[in-house]
Order: C-alpha cells, then structure tokens, then sequence
C-alpha cells in the first residue's frame, strides 16, 4: 500500500548512546514502528554508519519488519571525510 515517503531518516544516533541506554537495534524498532504508525512506509536513512545502515537495510527488506523501506546515504555511505578530516 502507498504511503509516505521520509526523504531524510536517522534511526540510529551518530556515535552512539550513553551508558545504559537502550541498544540501537531496539531503538530501531521502536523509531521504525512510530514511523509506520504516522503513515511512512519508506525513506532514506542519512548518517548512519556503514555497519549499521547494512543492518537497518537489510532489516527493512524483511516485509515482516516493523520499519519502512530504506534506501542509505550520507557522510559515512559517501565517501565524505570525516570531522578530523580522514
């Protein structure tokens, strides 16, 4: 079914979180099933580290998956340099 389409996602937090936070995977899902929940049924994750937008990636092709279909982009999928200029 169509819906709507978020041109710029971020369900994962750049760096991480601090100590004793939920995990990032369950973060994930509850940021996934809001976006759901509001009508999103796709977008384009942006800052995501490599790691994690091949997870949250292949995770949405799940059709069973409580997330929208992604496509990534971004600094860290781009090849744009990093804040100390690597």
């Amino acid at each position: 079914m169509p819906g709507l389409i978020d041109a710029h996602l971020h369900l994962t937090i750049p760096g991480g979180l601090p100590p004793g936070e939920r995990p990032p995977h369950e973060l994930t899902r509850i940021a996934g099933q809001q976006l759901l929940r509001s009508g999103v049924t796709s977008g384009r994750l942006h800052l995501a580290s490599l790691d994690d937008a091949v997870r949250v990636k292949s995770a949405s092709a799940d059709p069973c998956a409580p997330l929208p279909r992604l496509q990534v982009g971004g600094p860290g999928l781009s090849g744009a340099r990093t804040l100390a200029g690597n």
